[in-house]
């Protein structure tokens, strides 16, 4: 089971990723960092971090209650992420 802070690095690490070319390599991303206002993610950034993370975590949160539309920060992420990585992946 991963600790919060554990999920944040994991996806820090996959926003990195994403940034790798563009004017925000190397800014400092924090819990508080807006998805789209502050690291510029658009959709396509946005659906690619999403795959990447379902694969890094095993399960996808936004397939049940949750929505993607009530993620805005890293930190909105993590809290998503949580039961997903404390929970056994599906076969």
């Amino acid at each position: 089971m991963l600790n919060a802070r554990e999920i944040e690095n994991a996806i820090v690490e996959e926003i990195r990723l994403l940034l790798t070319g563009t004017d925000l390599v190397g800014v400092e991303i924090g819990s508080d960092c807006h998805l789209t206002r502050t690291l510029h993610l658009d959709s396509l950034m946005m659906a690619s971090l999403l795959i990447a993370l379902e694969g890094r975590f095993g399960r996808d949160p936004f397939l049940e209650d949750l929505s993607i539309a009530d993620v805005a920060s890293v930190g909105d992420l993590v809290r998503a992420y949580q039961p997903v990585a404390a929970a056994p992946a599906l076969a």
